[in-house]
């Protein structure tokens, strides 16, 4: 750290506070958080019905530590733990709601390691454990689910000639996941298990083949015992220096991932679902403004398949899945042409089908906006010291599926919109600095849907009623103070 700082801060909806003590070797930083929505949902009303409002308490530690001339040693801590109890009928058909208790601990801890070995080679290595813990009750029946996950990182970077830089390492990740349910009606408790372990080896030779020209190869080798998987994994990319100010680059590779928790409960027999990348990328860069173009295709295969989302039959689980998406993405940001105005704006495009999960054939997936666009202006208003803010977000609408009713790509829910303003003023107060801020999301108070649930039984001509999955409300607004010391 810079200097030995302070801050504490008082919002509408909590409080948090901060400091950092710095030595001339080392640093300490720690920051707390309490946030207690009751006083705000009590005057703003929402669309559930809390019996317990949501509380959340958090923090974080930062140690740094210089060792030998070049060295430097992290170390990251946080905590964070959420609890709320609400009211709730997911039917939305006048049926009883049922009591919804949500709870959660999340723990982390992580210690990075670099230095300077010799003249030509470096060293970065780092360990990190977490812990997830997360009980939701359901009237008188709970669920629980833990995440026990401990990472190892080592990587050797060696710059050994002017040309050629070689970056080798080794990986190793024990993941562990378990789950239970309790069921009132038949007294019985149901549990699952597994543990996942991972291990890679990497090797990234860099060759400059010109003072323009940089080409990157790459290969991993991974094993998984749990599904017992092994395979190689190539990456490539090149970039070209077109100009003083621009730049364009290729990258293709090969990605894995694991089937999620929900799966490898009912089947280790699955194998890592997996995608083959290949990316085009081309950036402007002059006088704080940046422009960033990027095209991309996108190949997945063994994408995990099943019969039925709610009977999980772990015979009928297979990696018969499959899909594509290709689009494009633009960015301009320009903090120059009008004084004391940074602005920027971002266009995504996908084209994107999957067959996979319990899809009949490919579909587009509900999460899908085939358009996004995002702008963001901030202004500096100099003689209040004020700074202002508006971000617009559009996204395009998404697909949603009526089990009434075959495919079709009439069936969307409305658009996103949102437009949301921030004002930050800051002034002198006892010789340091303070911080006024008001945040207002959804400021023009757009209607948003996000999707649609179904009642649980078809009614006499067969149909299923239709429920809009929309926010608690219109808008969150967020006051505060931030003062330095």
């Amino acid at each position: 750290a810079d200097y030995s700082q302070g801050a504490i801060s008082v919002m509408s909806v909590g409080v948090s506070g901060s400091y950092t003590k710095r030595w001339e070797q080392a640093s300490l930083s720690g920051t707390t958080q309490y946030i207690n929505m009751k006083p705000y949902y009590s005057i703003v009303k929402q669309n559930i019905d809390y019996e317990k409002y949501p509380e959340q308490t958090g923090g974080t530690v930062l140690f740094r530590q210089k060792i030998r001339k070049s060295g430097l040693l992290k170390v990251f801590g946080s905590f964070d733990r959420q609890s709320s109890t609400s009211s709730y009928s997911i039917n939305g058909d006048g049926a009883a709601p049922s009591l919804i208790s949500q709870n959660s601990g999340n723990y982390y801890l992580n210690a990075v390691y670099n230095d300077q070995l010799s003249q030509k080679w470096r060293v970065m290595t780092g360990i990190s454990a977490g812990i997830n813990n997360t009980p939701l009750g359901i009237d008188e029946n709970k669920l629980t689910e833990k995440v026990r996950s401990f990472d190892q990182r080592l990587t050797l970077t060696g710059n050994l000639s002017d040309i050629l830089k070689l970056r080798v390492g080794e990986e190793a990740s024990s993941y562990s996941y378990y789950w239970s349910y309790y069921a009132y009606d038949s007294l019985r408790t149901y549990t699952a298990q597994f543990h996942f372990p991972d291990y890679a080896l990497f090797i990234e030779p860099e060759i400059n083949i010109s003072d323009r020209f940089v080409a990157r190869a790459g290969v991993r080798s991974e094993y998984t015992p749990l599904i017992n998987e092994w395979q190689l994994v190539p990456r490539v990319s090149v970039a070209y220096q077109m100009g003083d100010y621009s730049q364009v680059s290729l990258a293709c590779g090969m990605f894995r991932q694991r089937p999620e928790n929900s799966y490898l409960l009912f089947s280790h027999d699955l194998q890592s679902e997996r995608a083959t990348h290949l990316i085009l990328n081309y950036q402007y860069e002059l006088n704080d403004r940046i422009f960033r173009a990027e095209v991309y295709r996108k190949w997945y295969n063994n994408l995990v398949k099943y019969d039925n989302e709610y009977n999980p039959d772990p015979s009928t689980y297979d990696n018969e899945g499959s899909g594509f998406a290709q689009g494009l993405e633009l960015f301009w940001r320009d903090s120059k042409t009008l004084k004391d105005l940074d602005y920027w704006v971002s266009y995504s495009y996908i084209n994107t089908e999957r067959n996979y999960k319990n899809y009949p054939e490919a579909r587009v997936p509900s999460f899908i906006s085939t358009h996004t666009v995002t702008a963001v202006t901030k202004y500096y208003w100099r003689k209040p010291n004020t700074y202002i803010g508006l971000t617009y977000m559009y996204a395009s609408p998404k697909r949603y599926y009526n089990p009434a009713l075959p495919y079709s790509d009439i069936d969307v829910t409305k658009a996103y919109n949102d437009l949301s303003l921030n004002i930050t003023w800051i002034t002198p107060l006892l010789g340091s600095y303070c911080a006024f801020l008001l945040n207002v999301s959804n400021l023009l108070g757009f209607e948003q849907v996000f999707g649609y649930h179904y009642s649980p039984n078809p009614d006499a001509a067969g149909s299923y009623t239709l429920y809009p999955i929309i926010p608690q409300s219109k808008r969150l607004i967020v006051i505060g103070g931030y003062f330095i010391f």
